[in-house]
């Protein structure tokens, strides 16, 4: 559990990372599943009747901390991005519902890919292999 939580916190969570975890305990995709849901519910329930705004307060605090760290890096991509979340947090910046979602990274595509059966990804890499030999 303790890997599980770990792993959350530092690279976050994908299918991709479901099943490096998922081989490196040498267990099935859907028990790392049912791990990382069990530590979402003992964090959710360690929240449980907190006063929000409270916790609304230490987190602007420690959010406050690390922009002042990614200022002294000169980190200004990060800089902008926990200035955006303050102002979320206040209620000052609105999200845009009509803003187009980014673009899908390199890995979020190729995880979309190997999710597919492997007859398509054998089609789609006669396909693609096609297209650079002409």
């Amino acid at each position: 559990m303790d890997l599980v939580e770990r792993t959350i916190q530092d690279r976050g969570w994908s299918g991709r990372i479901a099943r490096g975890l998922a081989a490196h305990l040498d267990v099935e995709v859907r028990s790392v599943y049912r791990y990382r849901t069990e530590v979402l519910s003992e964090i959710a329930e360690g929240y449980r009747g907190i006063d929000k705004e409270l916790a609304r307060g230490e987190f602007l605090l420690r959010l406050r901390e690390n922009i002042t760290d990614a200022r002294a890096a000169s980190r200004w991509g990060p800089v902008a991005s926990m200035l955006n979340m303050v102002g979320r947090v206040l209620g000052v910046v609105v999200e845009d519902e009509h803003r187009a979602p980014p673009p899908p990274s390199l890995d979020e595509v190729v995880e979309k890919l190997q999710d597919l059966p492997l007859t398509v990804r054998e089609r789609l890499a006669e396909v693609l292999i096609g297209a650079t030999d002409g």
